[in-house]
C-alpha cells in the first residue's frame, strides 16, 4: 500500500471529490470499451 501513495493517478482518485471520481470512472469504462471494439477488430482483420 506504501507504494500505491507514490502513484500520481492513485493519489489524485482519493483527494478527487464526488465528481472528479466519476470522471475517472467514466474515462476507465470508455477505455475498456475502446479496447474491446479494437481486439474485435483484430479478430475479424484476422480471419480474413
Amino acid at each position: 500500500m506504501l507504494q500505491s501513495v507514490h502513484n500520481p493517478i492513485i493519489q489524485a482518485y482519493q483527494e478527487a471529490d464526488l465528481f472528479g471520481k466519476g470522471i475517472f470512472f467514466s474515462l476507465l469504462l470508455l477505455s475498456l470499451c475502446t479496447w474491446t471494439v479494437l481486439h474485435q477488430k483484430l479478430a475479424i482483420q484476422k480471419n480474413f
